[in-house]
């Protein structure tokens, strides 16, 4: 991801994202389900990746969901 193209963008893009999760997420509960993956991708997939996906967790975890599983698949390379 390009800092420069995105650096502006990265708030609403939450506040977004954040309003998506929280439509789902009862719904989901809703339908039985136990288990829902939210996958986070970028072409590094060590930065912008990395801070949205825990932010997401953090705001699972101030809405009263458990605290979710968080696989950093690529921070390591």
């Amino acid at each position: 991801c390009s800092r420069r193209q995105t650096s502006g963008d990265l708030e609403p893009f939450l506040d977004r994202l954040f309003a998506l999760v929280d439509f789902v997420v009862p719904r989901a509960r809703a339908e039985g389900k136990s288990q829902l993956t939210f996958a986070v991708g970028c072409t590094g997939g060590r930065h912008r990746s990395v801070y949205i996906a825990r932010r997401l967790a953090r705001h699972l975890i101030e809405t009263g969901e458990d605290a979710p599983a968080i696989e950093e698949r690529d921070l390591l390379r």
